[in-house]
């Protein structure tokens, strides 16, 4: 079977030595002022990630027939064909590229080889519509998504000074994902008689490769000074850890609080009785309650805001006779409001009523 890649090992394996005896030089090297040395797992865990990416990025590329052999988009099916046979080991073509060259025969197919790749026009024995090969090759793109996360969630564990920045990693992942899915089903495609197409599939699969290759060297890079990212560190901050000095101070807050709370509530109670007490404070707190009740009853009978009242979900009709539907969702309101103060509002077994 011809072969459809374009492989640099000489260039990979001379980049792989020079960047992994540097970093493991820089990983191992005695900190100075005799400081201890600093997370050494993580660094060679990236240090294996980073391999594994110019592995795909130099070596592994994706199959594509057009730009091995510098050919446009268009050109005839015989032409590819011959090109196949002289290229290949057994004189033949196999299986597999003569289902591809069939499916080649029809322009549309072609459209679809650029806006999805080599494989999936190649592999996918069932697929014939756009539909289907969308199916088909859109899942490893998410795949690939959710395993770079992984990645940034083994570099961003709470128990790291970089746990900040999770936030940063995970949403441009999320942003560069919805950008290509977007980019993959939308993108029109053009073809040039006489030029090389420019491969989407292709093209986006080596942004996605670039992008998974610098992401988490920028993560790993960046300070460790605990910077607050606006929006995305509500959404995907890890669970903050409090040390035992800051559960300290919450709990001296938390007592200060209820030291203030507890005389307040004896203070609301005697006050009460002090004003029932005092026949002036009695008839002022009279006067309010008759005032409060004469402008209840003119918010209930005004007829505006029944239907403002009713169109927010509040509706009321005869007041506190029950007799009417509408007065069932401001009662209810009420009801609900009035348990739950009652159950947040638990009376001390010490206290005297």
């Amino acid at each position: 079977m011809p072969t459809l890649q374009v492989s640099l090992w000489g260039p990979y394996l001379a980049a792989a030595s020079t960047i992994g005896a540097t970093w493991l030089y820089f990983t191992f090297k005695e900190p100075e002022n005799g400081q201890r040395r600093r997370y050494p797992k993580t660094s060679l865990f990236l240090l294996a990630h980073t391999l594994y990416l110019l592995y795909y990025i130099l070596v592994s590329k994706p199959e594509n027939m057009f730009e091995t052999f510098k050919l446009p988009v268009n050109t005839a099916e015989d032409v590819l064909r011959a090109l196949l046979i002289q290229n290949s080991e057994t004189g033949s073509v196999d299986s597999r590229l003569e289902l591809l060259l069939k499916r080649l025969g029809s322009f549309d197919m072609r459209l679809l080889y650029v806006r999805f790749g080599h494989n999936a026009i190649a592999q996918c024995e069932w697929c014939s519509s756009f539909e289907d090969f969308a199916l088909y090759s859109l899942p490893a793109v998410l795949l690939g998504y959710l395993r770079e996360a992984g990645v940034i969630g083994m570099l961003t564990l709470n128990s790291s000074e970089r746990g900040y920045l999770r936030p940063l990693g995970i949403g441009s992942l999320v942003i560069a994902c919805l950008t290509e899915l977007y980019w993959i089903v939308t993108s029109p495609i053009s073809v040039d008689t006489d030029l090389p197409t420019w491969m989407l599939h292709d093209q986006l699969l080596r942004y996605r490769h670039l992008l998974f290759l610098l992401l988490p060297l920028i993560i790993y890079k960046l300070p460790t000074v605990q910077v607050p990212i606006p929006i995305l560190s509500n959404i995907l901050s890890p669970p903050v850890s409090l040390t035992p000095e800051q559960k300290q101070d919450h709990y001296t807050t938390t007592l200060r609080t209820l030291e203030h709370l507890i005389p307040a509530l004896h203070l609301a109670k005697y006050t009460k009785a002090s004003i029932m007490r005092t026949p002036e404070l009695r008839e002022t707190a009279i006067k309010w309650w008759d005032e409060e009740e004469k402008e209840g009853k003119w918010m209930l009978g005004d007829e505006d805001l029944k239907k403002t009242a009713k169109m927010s979900g509040l509706g009321y009709g005869h007041g506190s006779s029950g007799r009417s539907e509408d007065d069932e969702p401001l009662r209810n309101s009420a009801g609900v409001a009035v348990r739950s103060l009652q159950q947040g509002a638990v009376p001390s077994e010490h206290w005297r009523l």
